[in-house]
């Protein structure tokens, strides 16, 4: 589907990492991506991705919190 990941965006937004797991605790897109409303019914919700940065509903941030944190727990 091509794309110019070397497009310039008007912001510039600074992160740091809030929890990093190890690759073997990583939580799948495809095991949340019919529980975000970003994603939820989107045939093509990659592109959705992919699209400049968006405003992350707070629901969905809580989603994606509480998953990572599911998985960071020591079995």
């Amino acid at each position: 589907m091509g794309g110019d990941y070397e497009m310039s965006l008007p912001y510039c937004i600074d992160t740091k990492p809030f929890l990093v797991l190890p690759r073997d605790k990583w939580v799948s897109v495809h095991d949340v991506k019919d529980h975000l409303k970003l994603t939820f019914g989107q045939k093509y919700w990659g592109q959705v991705l992919r699209a400049a940065p968006r405003v992350l509903e707070k629901a969905d941030a809580a989603f994606l919190t509480s998953s990572l944190q599911e998985r960071a727990k020591i079995n």
